[in-house]
């Protein structure tokens, strides 16, 4: 029988107050922020929420950092990559959210795009994507963004949501800052690999109503057997 706690790694503040990442996901069970707990009764935790902020350290994707990639925190991502680990032996599924989202998909064995332009917005402000419905329908929604970075997933993942229109103008670099040429501006990524679902939005910055906010939890079910 599946866990009742969303364990939340790291969550992060807006203006001093909790900006947490399992608000659009409370009817799957009860939030948890002790990391701990993933050590102590792996079996009581349902989903591990992986949050935004710093950039992913490159050394982790086998890459130098950019001139852009800044605010690199090393001990996070240690300790995120133990709980990860952890999370992995147990069979518990993952979502990652931003930051996160790009976290996962190293984990994978996949690398990030060092900088794209485009992506970052206000807290009130969308853009396009097109996303894989479970039934395989396209739909096309509105999703909020604030990154600098994109997943760059490995061959075997499922690409689930892409930017539509593209809004980086052609502009995306590598840890030398090189020219990278990616098929589209990666939105949501599917791991089966390691049982995550990465996504670039926010869905805690939306109402619990709105489209993208409902495609991430029906998705996230449907991939994660939630």
């Amino acid at each position: 029988m599946a866990g009742k706690y969303l364990l939340e790694i790291n969550q992060q503040f807006d203006n001093s107050a909790p900006d947490s990442v399992v608000t659009p996901f409370l009817e799957w069970g009860v939030p948890e922020l002790e990391s701990d707990r993933l050590r102590r009764d792996p079996a009581s935790i349902r989903v591990v929420f992986f949050t935004g902020g710093a950039d992913v350290s490159p050394s982790l994707y086998g890459e130098r950092p950019g001139s852009h990639t800044r605010d690199v925190d090393g001990a996070r991502d240690e300790q995120e990559r133990q709980l990860f680990r952890m999370a992995r032996a147990a069979n518990i599924p993952m979502i990652g959210i931003c930051r996160g989202a790009q976290f996962l998909c190293v984990m994978a064995g996949g690398r990030v795009c060092q900088h794209l332009e485009g992506h970052v917005l206000e807290r009130d402000q969308s853009h396009g994507i097109r996303a894989l419905d479970v039934h395989g329908e396209i739909l096309a929604l509105e999703c909020s963004s604030k990154h600098h970075q994109m997943q760059l997933p490995p061959a075997e993942a499922e690409v689930l949501a892409w930017a539509e229109p593209r809004l980086a103008g052609g502009r995306y670099l590598n840890g030398d800052d090189r020219p990278l040429s990616p098929d589209i501006e990666y939105e949501a990524i599917y791991y089966p690999q390691i049982q995550a679902l990465g996504v670039q939005w926010h869905p805690e910055w939306m109402a619990r109503t709105h489209p993208c906010v409902a495609y991430t939890r029906r998705i996230a079910a449907d991939r994660l057997r939630l």
